[in-house]
């Protein structure tokens, strides 16, 4: 189970339903506000009466695009959306290119293998930053 600081953020993944509503329960950024063993409360910084008090337990470091957790930290957040774009890029390479052309999974950069210079870059490493 992930710790909880003052300050992290938190995706609430809203609810479900779809179609026109109130917008009380879309999905929204909350920031951590106070932490105690029984209980995170989170606020929304742009609607400060929006308080919410849940069990650590329901905050979710794993993020698979649904609801389910509820409540994701930042980084399971981010993770998710990475991979997706990253499958985005591979998915968009045509089928003739797949083949010759591997996708670092850190940096996303694409290597054409049979260009010597990214062949040896891929083989023997290279800088992802």
């Amino acid at each position: 189970m992930a710790t909880h600081e003052i300050g992290d953020k938190i995706y609430y993944t809203g609810d479900n339903r779809t179609g026109d509503y109130d917008g009380m329960n879309r999905a929204r950024w909350l920031t951590v506000e106070s932490v105690s063993p029984d209980a995170v409360v989170l606020r929304d910084a742009d609607d400060p009466d929006y308080v919410l008090h849940v069990v650590p337990s329901a905050i979710g470091d794993t993020y698979r695009g649904h609801h389910d957790p509820r409540y994701v930290t930042w980084d399971a957040y981010n993770a998710y959306h990475r991979e997706r774009y990253r499958a985005h890029l591979r998915d968009a390479l045509p089928e003739s290119e797949k083949a010759s052309r591997v996708r670092c999974s850190e940096c996303g950069r694409v290597f054409d293998l049979t260009n010597e210079n990214d062949a040896n870059e891929w083989s023997f490493g290279h800088d992802c930053e």
